[in-house]
């Protein structure tokens, strides 16, 4: 509502309360406001509406989002939506009024194939060899299941040199198998930040006996420390995946000074984590940053799913990061 009455000039109306009806009803009165104003089409997104479904509460007296998400006959005709899902949402009851067959038109978007593959891969890499490896893309359109995301990830790492073109056994099973391998190179860097960090306490400790000795002067340490601290940085070995929490847990893109505040941290101490999760962070403006794609921060929050175990070895810190978030949204 708020982007609608930005685009159209109007006030965005407010609800009287805040609860779903009274939300959903400001939000129609907004848009049927706007589209009185205008002799073109509003058209109206909602991405992934399977979602809403899958999200349902436990207490079933209560409606879930989807009763409230559906546009109803209520709206001028120039208002247009367009409703994204994964197949068999259609079968939902409540679904028949407003995107059965003879009111909405029903577009399935099928996977791509070998051939839209092999020309996505050519942006990245030398035609000519691409089309000698047939095989890599039959590989490729196979294990990916046809799923763009799969095929941009696996064109950006041959891009950046992470994946071997033509490697078949370094291509991960399937998406889900993507997202594992990504987050475990995210836990590596953090594991070699763990590893330096000890290596840099001992080296603290010894310099200390080393004055206490004699053997230094506190001037001499002072310098060491120093240049420890520049090889070092200022990050902690959990610093990566607490930042990647924040990303994964917030709404709205953060740039990394709103990161900085919201985890009390030091400009470089973010700027270093950064480093470390940059592969999953995409610009969303000149400043702020957001998860590349929410299907890997579905996959991260909800990491006890794809374990064989069903443990989330990261809540510990996904718990303590959203706690942070409350405590600075409270202050703000």
């Amino acid at each position: 509502a708020e982007q609608v009455a930005r685009r159209y000039g109007i006030r965005r109306k407010r609800p009287e309360y805040m609860e779903p009806s009274s939300t959903r009803d400001a939000f129609a009165a907004t848009i049927i406001d706007a589209a009185t104003k205008v002799t073109g089409p509003i058209v109206i997104v909602i991405d992934g509406l399977d979602e809403a479904v899958r999200a349902r509460t436990a207490d079933t007296t209560m409606p879930d989002l989807i009763t409230w998400l559906l546009p109803r006959g209520d709206f001028p005709r120039n208002v247009k939506w367009i409703i994204s899902s994964r197949p068999g949402i259609e079968v939902d009851p409540r679904l028949a009024v407003s995107l059965g067959r003879d009111s909405a038109e029903q577009l399935m978007l099928r996977g791509l194939t070998a051939s839209e593959t092999r020309a996505l891969l050519w942006q990245v890499y030398s035609k000519y060899e691409v089309l000698a490896r047939p095989d890599y893309i039959d590989a490729v359109a196979q294990r990916s299941e046809g799923n763009p995301l799969y095929i941009r990830l696996l064109a950006q790492d041959i891009a950046d040199g992470r994946t071997t073109f033509g490697a078949i056994d370094e291509l991960p099973g399937s998406l889900a198998d993507y997202f594992q391998r990504t987050l475990a190179h995210i836990e590596r860097i953090s594991d070699r930040a763990q590893t330096e960090t000890l290596r840099s306490e001992m080296r603290r400790s010894t310099l200390r006996d080393l004055v206490n000795a004699g053997l230094l002067t506190q001037q001499q340490m002072d310098s060491q420390l120093v240049q420890q601290q520049g090889m070092v940085g200022d990050a902690a070995p959990a610093d990566g995946i607490e930042l990647l929490a924040l990303y994964c847990l917030a709404k709205e893109p953060v740039s990394l000074e709103q990161a900085a505040e919201m985890l009390s941290w030091s400009n470089q101490r973010v700027e270093n984590a950064y480093h470390s999760i940059s592969t999953v962070l995409v610009s969303h403006d000149e400043h702020a940053l957001r998860i590349f794609h929410t299907a890997f921060r579905s996959f991260f929050l909800e990491l006890d799913r794809h374990s064989p175990s069903r443990v989330h070895r990261h809540r510990a810190a996904i718990d303590g990061v959203r706690q942070r978030l409350l405590a600075h949204c409270g202050r703000w």
